[in-house]
């Protein structure tokens, strides 16, 4: 009788185990849902990337920058610690924009140079208009062009609606790293 007992107990248990561990699982989750939602955004890795934004970091001028506060430099650009005492968090993508490599360790900006190929090089002027943008370079057949975003523009979302628009064939973000290559 005792062995009866003891594997209708062991039944019983192993029954009850799963159950709990799911309201656990929903418990934590949730947990982590409202945690997130009080907290401030902070260090957040781009979606689906291997880049983390670095909120306290900025990109200034090489000669205007303290030497003490300089965490990378990029010829006559510097990224630098910001002085600020209000950081403001965000999640948007702007020309300058401070990220990591989560990989190298290496730190990089977005320059809010967007490269484009278009379908057609007679609708440079319609495209420019139409997102507001700055031609930097032409090249080639005049199809690839480099074109200049806003100070304030969300490259991201720039990005997207350049990829969707019928005038361009191909879209790609200036992420200004250091990069070492091995040959």
């Amino acid at each position: 009788m005792n062995t009866k007992l003891s594997a209708l107990a062991l039944l019983i248990t192993a029954m009850a185990l799963p159950a709990t561990a799911t309201e656990q699982d929903k418990e934590l989750r949730q947990l982590t849902k409202q945690a997130e939602q009080t907290q401030p955004a902070t260090k957040k890795a781009l979606r689906g990337s291997i880049y983390e934004v670095q909120p306290e970091l900025r990109v200034v001028a090489a000669e205007t920058a303290q030497s003490a506060d300089v965490v990378a430099s990029f010829g006559e650009q510097v990224i630098v610690r910001s002085v600020s005492p209000q950081i403001q968090y965000s999640t948007d993508i702007v020309p300058g924009t401070v990220v990591k490599n989560r990989m190298t360790g290496e730190f990089g900006h977005y320059s809010g140079i967007v490269s484009v190929l278009l379908k057609d090089a007679s609708q440079l002027a319609q495209l420019q208009k139409e997102f507001d943008l700055t031609l930097v370079q032409s090249a080639g057949d005049e199809r690839l062009v480099l074109l200049q975003a806003k100070a304030n523009t969300n490259l991201m979302k720039l990005k997207k609606a350049l990829a969707e628009s019928a005038l361009v064939q191909e879209v790609r973000l200036d992420l200004i790293e250091k990069r070492d290559v091995a040959y």
